[in-house]
């Protein structure tokens, strides 16, 4: 007998936030960093931020898109702990 594992992600809407929430701004005018510079403050914050950039940026050396690969590791190190759950 096969399990269906459904991301639970997508039956928890009913415990979102309903206040108003602000909009992020000013990142546009941000100078733009490689993922690794980017998340070098971060390993205090998130445990294994730099291991996981370094994985994304391996696994995503020739991105099949019209990404640059540091923009498609920083997609995908962004979503890295749902691949692992």
């Amino acid at each position: 007998m096969t399990l269906f594992k459904a991301n639970q992600r997508f039956f928890d809407v009913q415990n979102e936030p309903q206040e108003m929430l602000l909009p992020i701004e000013g990142y546009e005018d941000m100078p733009l960093l490689s993922l690794k510079m980017s998340v070098e403050n971060l390993e205090r914050m998130i445990s294994k931020a730099n291991e996981n950039a370094n994985i994304a940026t391996e696994r995503c050396a020739y991105p099949a898109n019209e990404l640059s690969q540091d923009e498609s590791a920083s997609i995908l190190s962004r979503n890295i702990h749902i691949v692992y759950l």
